[in-house]
């Protein structure tokens, strides 16, 4: 019984509000998301500029970086083949991964053609263990807003060229729209 308290206790002090989240989430999947999202902050905030002086083309933000860690095979050329004359974990390294979203195949071809460029200024900014990449978006584009225009029901000739004519009456004679309302007016009376 004595034991079941202290882990109570234990349990109850790990748990506490006080301390960093970053403590709490103990590296789960929602820790490994927010730390994707910064690693993406970070390195937009590093190639954006340069993409930018390099005319890309498109601004780069850190919404069209998604940041993957990868497990990749030293040895073998074939992923399904098994080495076992050495220990299976030193086959395999983590590689960190970052697919940057185009919006076209034409944005996609410039960002391969200025990559060397690119990792190379990441590296010297301590982020070269970052392997950057090109992928195509294929989210929707987002929704137009819809104008909402009032409907009147259609007018008659004999209305829509009384209508015409009440407008060039209001119009001063310098206005070069009052001769083009009368000469509206009268093909809508003829009708």
């Amino acid at each position: 019984m004595e034991k079941l308290n202290h882990q109570r206790i234990v349990m109850a002090v790990r748990w506490s509000p006080q301390q960093p989240l970053r403590n709490v989430m103990q590296k789960g999947a929602l820790y490994r998301q927010f730390e994707n999202m910064r690693a993406a902050k970070k390195i937009a905030a590093v190639i954006a500029p340069m993409c930018d002086d390099l005319r890309l083309g498109v601004p780069i933000e850190p919404n069209m970086i998604r940041v993957s860690v990868k497990r990749v095979r030293i040895e073998d050329a074939d992923p399904y083949a098994l080495n076992y004359e050495t220990d299976a974990l030193s086959q395999v390294r983590e590689e960190v991964r970052a697919e940057v979203s185009l919006p076209s195949n034409a944005m996609i071809t410039k960002f391969k053609q200025i990559l060397p460029t690119l990792q190379n200024y990441m590296a010297m900014r301590g982020l070269g263990a970052v392997k950057l990449a090109a992928a195509l978006d294929v989210s929707p584009p987002p929704p137009k807003p819809f104008l909402h225009t009032e409907m009147h029901p259609r007018l008659s000739g004999k209305e829509a060229a009384e209508g015409a004519k009440e407008l060039a009456e209001r119009l001063p004679e310098s206005s070069p729209l009052k001769a083009e309302m009368e000469r509206l007016a009268a093909s809508l009376k003829n009708k």
